[in-house]
Order: structure tokens, then C-alpha cells, then sequence
């Protein structure tokens, strides 16, 4: 399946593909069996934030550059963002 890359920016007011993020509206939508590749962003925010994915898991690709750690490797469902920026695999097979 094709991948897309999204930015998501939880550094500067929680911005999906630089738009505020809204949880009244979808802001974008994934087909079953694609796959993307997502950036993380909390650069600028030293505070710890959970992100997770509602219904699909993710593979942490890389944090502020660099391989995870072997306990970080595999099929997950939240990353932390605290000052980080991690690049993730999402999964859509729901």
C-alpha cells in the first residue's frame, strides 16, 4: 500500500498538516490496508504528552533522529512527546 506523510505539531497548539486541531471535524481520512508515514513533533514543549491512535497501531521509526529503543520497537499504540520528534508508521486496517 501506498504511504503519505503527515506532520502533526503538538509543540505550537496542536496542529495536524499545519491546521489547529479540531476534534469536532475528521482531519483527514486513511483507507483500509494503507499505510503513512506520520512525524511527531513536541519540539519547543517540554512537557510530557501522550499521543496515541484511536483503532490502529504505529511502529516508531525514529525519535529526534535515532533509532528507538529496543523496548520501543514493535507494534504500539502511544508515543511520547516531550520536546521530541518522532517519526512513526501508521497502519490503517480498520
Amino acid at each position: 500500500a501506498q504511504s503519505k506523510a503527515k506532520p502533526f505539531d503538538f509543540g505550537h497548539g496542536n496542529m495536524i498538516n499545519g491546521k489547529a486541531f479540531d476534534m469536532t471535524k475528521p482531519m483527514f481520512a486513511a483507507k483500509r490496508g494503507q499505510y503513512e508515514k506520520w512525524t511527531i513533533s513536541g519540539e519547543g514543549d517540554m512537557m510530557l504528552h501522550p499521543f496515541h491512535i484511536h483503532g490502529t497501531q504505529f511502529r516508531i521509526l525514529s525519535e529526534n533522529g535515532k533509532p528507538p529503543a529496543a523496548h520501543r520497537s514493535g507494534w504500539k499504540d502511544t508515543v511520547r512527546v516531550e520536546g521530541w520528534r518522532s517519526e512513526v508508521l501508521v497502519r490503517f486496517d480498520h
